[in-house]
């Protein structure tokens, strides 16, 4: 005669089976919390390798215009007339405006566009860019307290052809007086050249810095960039998102004697390399996470904001040789 089981063993059983729910919960939230936490950790490696990689090729390139990496020896050219080219001297951000160029070249900062003699310039903790700096060049939402901006000067790498209304460059490779810097596509008239001997490059002035916000995600700070380009055939900057959730961006010059932060390089210097750190966190907050550490780089100690603490963050840092740094 088989009986059935005893209230005891019945409840032994509940309990027992209790506690294996429990513990199965326990580590479902555990096997649950470390894949987010994998996850979280390779979308901020990606993320910090793409704007790495961003940077990296930019700043390589500065100081590149074509056949020479000396931006003193350009003049403007306007309208052909290689004889009333204007020297570099005045092309230089301390000098006056240049009135001949179009209003791009003032947009952030008297010259910023034509200063090919300075092709790496840094705000060190601030979104400053050029001497009297307009309106129309503010950061898109804000760029975020205590970080740095770094502002690139280069030609493009591919040869380009007489486009009107974009800043270009046109270089002469059979005489090194003939280098110009020009916006309405016209090359000197008053000047023999051989066309295959001549080259034609696109300007690029790119202008990097954090923003307070990303698209679609406020309060998520992105790496931005304004960029030198033509629009409705006129020169004019435009501003885009290059990744969300960097949320600092600090570098140093390295020289061949020693290394110095942005707003404190000698005169007599030569920039070799640049010393970049990237401060990297995750898009979604993590609940129960407190991130309270001290991260220490640069010139700075950072410990995140009481209502930042949520999110992981990582740090990365590079440095990247120039390769037109000039004798």
């Amino acid at each position: 005669m088989s009986r059935g089981f005893t209230v005891p063993e019945v409840l032994v059983t509940l309990l027992l089976s209790s506690l294996l729910i429990v513990a199965l919960g326990r580590v479902l939230g555990t096997v649950t919390r470390t894949l987010q936490l994998r996850d979280s950790q390779a979308e901020m490696r990606e993320r910090a390798r793409f704007a790495m990689a961003t940077l990296e090729a930019d700043i390589q390139m500065a100081g590149y215009y074509g056949l020479t990496a000396r931006g003193g020896d350009f003049r403007w050219l306007q309208s052909g007339n290689s004889e009333g080219a204007i020297a570099s001297a005045a092309l230089a951000q301390t000098a006056p405006a240049l009135s001949a160029a179009p209003a791009a070249a003032h947009e952030c900062g008297v010259n910023f566009v034509l200063d090919l003699a300075t092709p790496l310039q840094a705000d060190n903790n601030r979104f400053a860019l050029g001497r009297n700096r307009s309106a129309g060049c503010a950061p898109n939402c804000g760029a975020r307290a205590g970080t740095d901006t770094l502002t690139l000067r280069r030609a493009s790498t591919l040869r380009a052809s007489p486009d009107p209304g974009r800043f270009q460059l046109l270089v002469d490779r059979s005489d090194e007086r003939r280098r110009w810097i020009l916006a309405d596509g016209t090359a000197p008239t008053d000047t023999t050249m051989t066309a295959d001997r001549v080259e034609w490059h696109d300007l690029l002035v790119n202008s990097y810095y954090i923003s307070n916000d990303s698209v679609g995600m406020p309060g998520m700070p992105a790496l931005r960039v304004k960029s030198l380009t033509r629009i409705s055939g006129r020169p004019t900057f435009i501003d885009t998102e290059v990744m969300p959730g960097i949320e600092d961006l600090q570098l140093q010059w390295v020289t061949d004697s020693g290394v110095y932060e942005p707003d404190s390089l000698p005169a007599t210097e030569r920039i070799r390399m640049v010393q970049l750190w990237l401060r990297v966190r995750a898009t979604t907050a993590e609940p129960g996470y407190r991130d309270t550490q001290p991260y220490r780089y640069a010139n700075v100690v950072a410990i995140p904001e009481a209502t930042e603490q949520s999110f992981r963050r990582m740090l990365i840092s590079r440095r990247f040789a120039l390769r037109n740094a000039t004798p």
